[in-house]
């Protein structure tokens, strides 16, 4: 029978444990106490066989007891700037909610208009009782920062309806101060109304029908010109793909869903037609590897997978490598490419894959990951960077232990990210960022590289201690942790990565495991189109659904058909594309991968 940790952390002060020995002597546990009771008998028994048949070390042991902390700092109350939060994508969270709850209802974008009803969220500038005075001093109040709502802007999905106002035009009198005549303002007022559909809509189309009285024969209404043949329309399919696998709805929850608004879709149904928007997405998704070979940087990170027939494969069998992973690389260039590869191989093999795709003119790419092995090239050269935040991760997990050697560090690699935060402001380019870190950053880590030496060096840490291996970790991989301070556009962190390696952590978190390679293919094609649409700014659901509708001209020109150029093929020029190498040319499939669903018809 296997032991295990209690599901949650124990958390008890002394008195509190006092108090439960009074009670337990006294026979006077209540349920409370008898939950907490079973909690701490489970949590020994469990620490007993851990220590005695596994290896664990403290910091394991106390994320299991006391739960895992965030490695973020809190905000300092003083104008200390130095002490940057490094893991922290927002500069300034405790804005966010300051006025959320004052947002009214009709998220208007108005911000010079008369604000004298806006606590009813109605609008006043159609009421001719409610004029606009040119001179109303609140109408210059700015909103601040932080308020929470989203202007016209921030919906560019948002269909647009232009409203004629039905009692006034250009030229009329004036009703508020009968004098002066009315003109059309340029900037028309803005109301914004937000509604639900459901993730799947159905019309039935009732077919009028005669038949022959003498002959038998039946006519029957044609459908309206406008809707296609096929049962299930584009726009289904692919949101289906994408609240699949980047959303990470399963297949039976939806079925659920679908099930209690009357609209009937069946989970094997719903593969057989996201695997229609796969047969044509493919096409891309391995002509984007061509492209991102030639990138000049690439975050990589890789993650566990389930998948049923290689758990199958490793209990029948014995292969040489049983583990099974999904990598996600992010290329950073001109345009933006996130690719998902999942199999047995390690993330450094998947990048080894793209890389061979190369164009050998090019400088040999930048790399950037954390330092495991695993990650590095093997067939390919190029110039490895590892990951900062790795680093300082060693020291947040001790600082308990080493208070003061482990600040120093901290503060130094914040320092460092402070720097970084106004390279953004100022925005430098490359060449200037370089200099700066040099000039402003290269004096911070020297003294951090010189005082962890100095530390082991005079045994003041120990080098076997959990300290010393923070030290080491950092010394033995100086180099390629301060690439920054070295070469233009090298990173600081694999954040990249490690964000984009989150759509399939969702996934597996809820879908749990693939059935088969076929079905992890799938998931890789659409999960890298859909996040290569978000890094671009595009909208993948009008991509997916536009690629389905001109499959043969995807598969004969796909260069024409990338996230960021679909929408202005005319603008582009065949001199500017560099052909794959090994692409066959025209509508032949690169990997052979073929739909086994046909479209079903009315």
């Amino acid at each position: 029978m296997p032991i295990n940790p209690p599901k949650e952390p124990i958390e008890i002060t002394v008195e509190q444990a006092d108090a439960l020995i009074v009670k337990v002597k006294n026979n006077e546990l209540n349920k409370e106490d008898q939950r907490t009771l079973c909690l701490i008998i489970q949590m020994m028994v469990w620490l007993q066989f851990a220590l005695r048949e596994t290896k664990i070390s403290l910091n394991k042991v106390k994320k299991l007891v006391f739960g895992q902390k965030s490695e973020k700092k809190k905000k300092e109350t003083s104008n200390n700037t130095s002490g940057s939060d490094p893991g922290s994508g927002n500069e300034n969270p405790s804005s966010e909610n300051q006025s959320g709850s004052s947002a009214s209802g009709s998220a208007t974008d108005d911000r010079t208009e008369n604000k004298s009803n806006s606590n009813t969220g109605d609008s006043t500038d159609d009421d001719e009782t409610s004029a606009e005075p040119a001179s109303d001093s609140s109408s210059d109040e700015k909103v601040k920062k932080g308020h929470g709502r989203k202007g016209v802007d921030a919906y560019t999905g948002a269909k647009t309806v232009h409203c004629s106002h039905p009692d006034h035009n250009s030229g009329d009198l004036c009703p508020q101060c009968r004098q002066g005549s009315l003109f059309k303002m340029t900037d028309p007022g803005k109301e914004i109304r937000l509604f639900s559909q459901g993730l799947i809509q159905a019309i039935i189309y009732y077919l009028e029908r005669y038949r022959c009285s003498a002959c038998g024969a039946i006519f029957k209404a044609p459908m309206p010109e406008d809707i296609t043949t096929a049962k299930y329309d584009e726009s289904a399919r692919v949101a289906l793909a994408i609240m699949h696998y980047y959303m990470g709805l399963p297949f039976k929850r939806i079925e659920l869903y679908q099930q209690m608004l009357g609209i009937p879709l069946p989970d094997a149904t719903q593969f057989e037609l996201v695997e229609t928007v796969a047969d044509v997405a493919y096409r891309i998704y391995e002509f984007l590897k061509h492209r991102a070979a030639d990138s000049p940087l690439a975050y990589h990170d890789d993650t566990t997978a389930r998948i049923l027939s290689m758990i199958k494969e490793n209990q029948q069998s014995d292969p040489v490598r049983k583990a099974m992973y999904t990598t996600a690389m992010v290329f950073s260039g001109e345009h933006p490419i996130c690719l998902y590869v999942t199999g047995r191989q390690h993330a450094g093999e998947n990048l080894d894959d793209i890389v061979d795709l190369r164009d050998e003119a090019l400088d040999p790419i930048m790399q950037m990951s954390d330092a495991l092995a695993a990650n590095q090239l093997k067939d390919n050269s190029s110039l490895w960077i590892n990951c900062l935040i790795h680093g300082r991760r060693n020291f947040v997990d001790i600082e308990s232990v080493f208070p003061e050697e482990c600040h120093d560090a901290i503060e130094a690699i914040g320092t460092i990210y402070h720097h970084e935060k106004q390279i953004k402001e100022q925005a430098l380019n490359d060449q200037e960022r370089l200099e700066f870190h040099q000039k402003h950053s290269a004096p911070i880590m020297d003294d951090l590289k010189t005082q962890m030496q100095k530390n082991l060096d005079e045994h003041w840490v120990e080098e076997n201690s959990r300290l010393g291996g923070a030290y080491q970790y950092m010394l033995k991989r100086w180099d390629k942790l301060t690439r920054f301070l070295s070469i233009p556009g090298a990173p600081l962190d694999n954040n990249t990565a490690e964000r984009a390696i989150k759509s399939m952590i969702r996934y597996r978190n809820n879908s749990l495991f693939f059935n088969n390679e076929h079905g992890a293919y799938i998931a890789d094609v659409i999960i890298s189109l859909v996040e290569t649409c978000r890094m671009n700014e595009q909208n993948p659901d009008h991509y997916l659904t536009t690629l389905m509708k001109n499959k043969s001209s995807v598969f004969a020109n796909p260069e024409q058909w990338l996230p960021w150029n679909y929408k202005d093929r005319d603008k582009i020029s065949d001199n500017n594309i560099r052909q794959p190498v090994g692409n066959p040319q025209g509508s032949q499939p690169i990997q052979g991968f073929r739909s086994t669903a046909g479209s079903v018809t009315c």
